[in-house]
C-alpha cells in the first residue's frame, strides 16, 4: 500500500510539472512563408491571429512567447481540438461538394464557444466558395457578398481583412456593383493596413472609377498614389503612368496621353508584364484616335508577346481587340483572335 501511494503522488506531481504540461499540450502548428527565416515552423497553442500579428503559445503556461507578423504565416494547422469537429469534417466535402461544405461550415455562424479568430476560416471558406461558385452560378453572388460581409462584421481585425477586401472589391467589380466595389478599395486606403496597402487600393480605386467613366476623379486618385512611390519603383511608377494615361485618354486629351506612352517607351527598359499594360494602354489610344487598324494590333500584342501581362489587363485587350475586329468588319475573326489568345 505504501508503495501504491508513492507511485500516485509521483504521477500527481508529473502531472502538474510545466514541463510535463507542455508535453501533453495538444499543438497548433504556425507555418511561416519560405522567404522568412530558415526555420519554417513553430507549435504551441495559438492565442490570437489577427491581419497585422499572430501569437503562440510554446510552453503551455497560457501567455505568448512567439508572435508573428501575421504577413509572413503562410498558413496555421489547428489541433482538432482547437477547432470544432464541423470545422475538421467540412474539409472532406471542400472539392467533393462545395455547397455541402459551405452549409457544414455555416455553423460557424452559431458558434459562441470556439474563439473567432479560429471560426474566422470558417467565415472566410464561405465567402471563398461562394464566389468562385457565383462565376458560374449567377444566383451565388448575393450570398457571396453577404458572406464576404459577415466576415468583416464579426471579426474586424481578421487576418483576411486585406486580401479578402481586395477579392470581394474585384468580385463586385465584375458584378457590375462599382460602387459598392469602390467601398470595399476605400477601407482599404483608409484602414490601418500602412501606406504600401493604402497605394494599392488607390489604384484599385481608380480602376473602379474609369469603369464608371469617371476620369479626372480616377486621375487624381493615381497623382496621389503616385506620390507615395518610390523613385527607384521603376515598374511600380510605370504601371501608375499608364493608368494615368488611361484616366487622361477618357478625357479625350490625347496629345497628353501620347506625350505620356512616348516618354514611358523611351525609359529604362520595362518589365514584359508593364510593356504588356503599355501596349494596352497604346491601343486604348488608337481606338479613341479612331485608328482601329493600330488600336488592334497594339491590343493583340499583349497576349501575344507579353502573356506575363496582368490577366483582368490581358482578357481587356483580348475583348477591345474583338471589338475593333467589329468595327472594321472583320467579325468573322473574333473566335481565331480568341482561340489564338487560349480563350
Amino acid at each position: 500500500m505504501r508503495g501504491l501511494a508513492i507511485l500516485l503522488a509521483a504521477l500527481l506531481a508529473a502531472a502538474f510539472t510545466p514541463g510535463v504540461a507542455s508535453a501533453q499540450m495538444k499543438k497548433d502548428t504556425v507555418i511561416l512563408n519560405k522567404k522568412v527565416g530558415d526555420r519554417k515552423e513553430y507549435s504551441g497553442r495559438v492565442l490570437s491571429e489577427d491581419w497585422k500579428t499572430t501569437e503562440l503559445d510554446t510552453d503551455g503556461d497560457g501567455r505568448a512567447d512567439k508572435t508573428f507578423q501575421t504577413a509572413d504565416v503562410d498558413h496555421i494547422e489547428y489541433n482538432v481540438d482547437h477547432q470544432p469537429k464541423y470545422m475538421v469534417e467540412a474539409k472532406l466535402l471542400k472539392t467533393k461538394d462545395p455547397k455541402q461544405y459551405m452549409e457544414k461550415l455555416s455553423r460557424a455562424y452559431n458558434d459562441d464557444a470556439t474563439p473567432k479568430f479560429v471560426l474566422q476560416h470558417a467565415y472566410y471558406n464561405i465567402a471563398r466558395t461562394a464566389t468562385d461558385l457565383a462565376k458560374t452560378e449567377p444566383a451565388m453572388a448575393a450570398s457571396a457578398i453577404d458572406a464576404w460581409q459577415k466576415l468583416f462584421a464579426r471579426v474586424p481585425d481578421t487576418r483576411y481583412s486585406i486580401a479578402g477586401r481586395q477579392e470581394l472589391g474585384a468580385f463586385l467589380l465584375a458584378q457590375g456593383k462599382n460602387d459598392a466595389a469602390l467601398k470595399a478599395f476605400k477601407e482599404l486606403a483608409d484602414g490601418p493596413y500602412g501606406p504600401a496597402v493604402a497605394q494599392s487600393a488607390k489604384m484599385m480605386m481608380a480602376r473602379t472609377e474609369m469603369e464608371s467613366k469617371h476620369y479626372p476623379e480616377a486621375e487624381r486618385l493615381l497623382t496621389q498614389a503616385a506620390a507615395g512611390i518610390k523613385l527607384t519603383d521603376t515598374e511600380a511608377l510605370q504601371e501608375v503612368k499608364m493608368l494615368q494615361c488611361r484616366a487622361i485618354i477618357g478625357q479625350k486629351r490625347l496629345d497628353d496621353a501620347y506625350a505620356m506612352i512616348t516618354a514611358t517607351l523611351g525609359e529604362k527598359a520595362a518589365p514584359n508584364k508593364t510593356l504588356g499594360m503599355l501596349y494596352s494602354v497604346m491601343g486604348d489610344y488608337f481606338a479613341a484616335k479612331g485608328n482601329y487598324k493600330a488600336a488592334l494590333t497594339a491590343y493583340l500584342k499583349v497576349p501575344l508577346m507579353y502573356p506575363e501581362t496582368d490577366a483582368v489587363e490581358k482578357a481587356s485587350s483580348i475583348r477591345l481587340a474583338c471589338s475593333m475586329l467589329e468595327k472594321l468588319g472583320r467579325g468573322k475573326e473574333v473566335e481565331g483572335v480568341k482561340k489564338l489568345a487560349g480563350e
